[in-house]
């Protein structure tokens, strides 16, 4: 015991000599500007035709009928064969109003864009919605519904297709 005391002792006697510890060296920081919600591409939706962001390849097309808008514009209709129903509307809304149209929702970020989307299904229909966020006031609300499908593929086929759909949007 006496040499444990001792070796306590010289261990202590030998820190006290050797001052106090080094400061840790700062570690780099970054700094990266975003926006809440989270918009990484500006796009220009000025003349926008919605009907023209997805092809039937997007679709697992042909398509049963040709695009069309279903009230008015801004707002588009596509019918696959696979019995998928996909209705995109571009609208003045901001993010944060947009959300409740998807009831439990969760976040996520499509190619830099907040998103915000729920799954489900009824039992005869299984849907995907999601609103994503495209500029400070311009939302892109999107419903995909097929009957049968599970809610996990729904949403991932749907996520591709907003994927598709941004890349073909103008930027600014």
């Amino acid at each position: 015991m006496r040499r444990l005391l001792n070796a306590a002792a010289l261990v202590a006697a030998l820190t006290a000599c050797a001052g106090p510890p080094a400061a840790p060296a700062p570690t780099p920081t970054s700094t990266v500007t975003t926006t809440s919600p989270r918009i990484d591409v500006a796009h220009d939706l000025t003349d926008v035709d919605v009907c023209a962001l997805l092809t039937a390849a997007d679709v697992k097309g042909p398509f049963v009928r040709p695009p069309a808008p279903f009230a008015g514009p801004g707002t588009c209709e596509f019918r696959a064969p696979t019995g998928l129903r996909l209705g995109l509307v571009i609208t003045q809304r901001s993010y944060d109003d947009a959300k409740p149209l998807v009831l439990n929702g969760s976040e996520q970020v499509i190619d830099g864009h907040s998103t915000w989307w729920a799954t489900g299904s009824d039992g005869t229909m299984t849907h995907c919605d999601m609103v994503v966020a495209l500029t400070a006031d311009h939302v892109l609300e999107v419903r995909a519904e097929q009957y049968p499908m599970d809610v996990v593929r729904i949403g991932s086929q749907t996520r591709v297709q907003v994927q598709s759909v941004l890349s073909r949007l103008p930027r600014k």
